[in-house]
């Protein structure tokens, strides 16, 4: 026994050291746990901002090689004008846990400590900056109403003023019932990001946080909005479950494969949006595939199965129901194929004009409509021209304006002639949508994606953005 003893001391040590650093990996603290650790008393209160936010060295071909970072603007001694310091930081790496628990709080408070009565209390639930401590206060401010309107809203203090500009609540009302929302239903319980809604027609997006008027605003996390960092944090965040496999996060567009797999002897090919709708987070459409669309011996019309598409690829033909998204035609040597993805009504991008299926015919009153030869006369009937002809000037206007660049509606608003809640859609497409709940859930998540691209691209949204958004169909 004695012989070992050493031995057995020394396997005691070793293993006593390894837990010690076992539990230090899994205890580490944050710099946010820092700063509210190493902050004294007669600094406080303390609040800390989220003002910048970075990724850096991730794509889809290294999803693992991420690195996180993130600004703040810290504020001690909140309560004393004169003693008062605000410090903010250069870019901290940060863990992926904490970038992501965070994505939503850019120029929000995310951690703060105060003291009140004799007692210390340290704040973790992301608020919009003041709301936790300052807003409400009468230390701080008062609430006032404007005798006009009878709107009541809170003042700061103009000993404050420093603290009004640092939190970027200057010139930004706060109102008294959307406050009274804050303090019943979320302070020091969840996230509050402001006045925000979903209903069956429009989207309210929320008020504070990443992405949202009073960040890009307020102009504290300068150099983000506009510029490659904003791009690849949300670049990051929507691949974020993305591990290097087709199950993960990244969705391939299932439009790029129907094109890809068909062959040049199932040419021409046509596809149409024929149905969508949203399951949870699943972002799902149907499409009417047409093959040898020009052979009505050879011609086949199948309708896919749903089929999975991301959030971006989802919103851009959200407008675009009943509408051909997308065309594969062979080259005049029938040779090399052709492809087309801007979105148009169905027959605008190969047959009508084409004087191969059929010419324009004129009417007494001057005005010409496309007519298809005998061969052809089935394409009236697949492009339901009987009910919604197409006149030689409404296509000359799409050959003009739009052919090849953007989507053809015929019309702008609640007038168009084509696309999602158009009448045309309501005949081609699959009826059944706008009988049920997927237009609403359709229109609720197009109208999230709309914010964001508005958002991000300082109100242009893609190839909408020149036509007003459709009816969701009910």
């Amino acid at each position: 026994m004695k012989k070992h003893f050493p031995y057995i001391i020394g396997l005691f040590l070793v293993m006593v050291s390894t837990s010690y650093v076992v539990i230090q990996a899994y205890t580490k603290e944050t710099f946010l746990d820092k700063i509210v650790k190493e902050t004294p008393p007669n600094k406080l209160p303390l609040f800390v901002i989220l003002s910048n936010m970075d990724v850096k060295g991730w794509s889809l071909k290294t999803p693992d090689s991420a690195k996180f970072y993130h600004q703040y603007k810290i504020i001690t001694n909140a309560d004393h004008p004169r003693r008062m310091k605000v410090t903010t930081t250069g870019f901290i790496e940060v863990s992926k846990e904490t970038f992501l628990e965070n994505y939503r709080h850019l120029d929000m408070e995310i951690r703060s400590k105060v003291k009140t009565k004799g007692e210390i209390k340290i704040g973790k639930i992301a608020a919009p900056p003041g709301y936790t401590h300052c807003v409400g206060n009468k230390k701080y401010g008062q609430w006032q109403t404007k005798q006009q309107s009878g709107e009541t809203s809170w003042q700061f203090h103009k000993k404050h003023d420093k603290l009004t500009q640092a939190f970027g609540l200057d010139g930004f009302p706060i109102i008294n019932y959307r406050f009274s929302d804050y303090y019943k239903n979320y302070q020091e319980r969840k996230p509050y990001y402001g006045n925000s809604s979903k209903s069956r027609y429009t989207y309210t997006p929320p008020t504070f946080g990443t992405f949202t008027k009073f960040s890009e605003n307020v102009r504290r996390s300068e150099g983000f909005y506009g510029i490659d960092r904003a791009r690849r944090v949300k670049q990051f965040y929507q691949n974020r479950n993305y591990k290097g496999t087709s199950l993960s996060g990244y969705i391939r567009y299932p439009v790029d494969d129907i094109l890809a797999n068909t062959t040049p002897d199932q040419l021409p090919l046509s596809v149409i949006l024929y149905d969508m709708d949203i399951q949870g987070s699943r972002r799902l459409n149907k499409y009417k595939v047409i093959t040898n669309l020009d052979d009505p011996k050879k011609k086949q019309e199948t309708i896919t199965p749903w089929m999975r598409l991301n959030k971006r690829d989802f919103g851009r033909n959200y407008q675009n129901m009943g509408m051909e998204i997308a065309s594969k035609t062979l080259d005049s040597s029938n040779n090399a194929p052709k492809v087309n993805k801007v979105p148009a009504p169905p027959g605008y991008t190969h047959y009508i004009g084409n004087s191969k299926y059929g010419h324009w015919k004129n009417r007494s009153d001057g005005t010409a409509f496309w007519a298809f030869y005998g061969k052809y006369t089935f394409m009236s009937n697949l492009f339901n021209l009987t009910t919604y002809p197409v006149s030689r000037n409404a296509y000359s206007n799409y050959r003009r304006n739009y052919y090849g660049r953007r989507a053809y509606y015929g019309g702008t608003g609640t007038r168009r002639r084509y696309g999602t809640g158009s009448p045309h859609s309501r005949s081609t497409s699959n009826i059944e949508y706008y009988k049920s709940e997927r237009a609403t859930r359709s229109r609720t998540s197009y109208m999230e994606y709309r914010y964001s691209r508005r958002s991000r691209s300082g109100g242009r949204s893609g190839y909408h953005s020149r036509s007003r958004s459709g009816s969701s169909g009910k």
